[in-house]
């Protein structure tokens, strides 16, 4: 029984420690202004995208022919399936600050791309 009880505490651990962070070429952080705009960020490899609110994956998903889409609230994701490449699109705002989490997966690892407009 009690090593029953040790593999069950042990599990996720192992399953938490397949992942790992890394910055996969993309920055950790990404500034717009209050006007808004586009801006395309690149990296070393493809990722598939969720946006984070506290831990949860959030948005609504579509799929281009060539790009997997997240939208959330301001934020708009396109991420390319044959370039490592993203565009982050947010309309102007009257509010002070703001801020959402990409997270981007490719294979066993993850990245994740703070977006502020100020």
């Amino acid at each position: 029984m009690k090593l029953f009880a040790w593999i069950i505490l042990l599990i996720p651990m192992f399953i938490g420690g397949c992942f790992r962070e890394e910055d996969l070429g993309y920055p950790k952080k990404v500034f717009f202004t209050p006007e808004g705009g586009t801006q395309i960020i690149e990296g070393n490899t493809r990722i598939m995208p969720e946006i984070e609110v506290g831990h949860d994956a959030v948005g609504a998903y579509y799929q281009d022919e060539d790009s997997i889409c997240v939208k959330y609230e301001w934020l708009h994701v396109n991420a390319s399936n044959t370039e490592p490449k993203i565009t982050l699109t947010v309309p102007p705002s009257d509010v002070k600050k703001r801020k959402l989490k990409i997270r981007g997966t490719s294979a066993m690892e993850y990245c994740e791309i703070m977006v502020y407009q100020q």
